[in-house]
């Protein structure tokens, strides 16, 4: 069976205050829902929408904060997000420093 050729977009999206903008203009590598612990406190909900892209493909403007902690998968996971309004931004995993998880519902 063939692959479907990835979608490239160019999507810009704000944090709920406004003081912090993602870019993402690339190709889309993939998408999946995670319904680790992690991802539930983090969104509030039973799952996270995530989109990978290149970190080369995502531009970020304005100051973020972030945390970090070990995933079950002995990587570190580090989230970013807006210092202010606390909007979830990307996150990445020490795994694949070249690769980002923007979550979905960003944009």
């Amino acid at each position: 069976m063939e692959r479907k050729p990835r979608p490239v977009v160019d999507l810009t999206a704000q944090c709920a205050c406004g003081a912090v903008s993602v870019r993402f203009a690339g190709k889309v590598l993939s998408m999946f829902m995670c319904s680790c612990e992690d991802c539930q406190r983090s969104t509030g909900a039973g799952h996270s929408a995530i989109v990978l892209a290149r970190s080369a493909d995502v531009t970020v403007a304005g100051a973020t904060k972030s945390f970090a902690r070990p995933a079950n998968s002995g990587a570190t996971l580090t989230r970013h997000f807006c210092p202010t309004c606390g909007t979830p931004l990307y996150a990445q995993s020490s795994r694949a420093g070249e690769v980002l998880m923007l979550p979905v519902g960003l944009f």
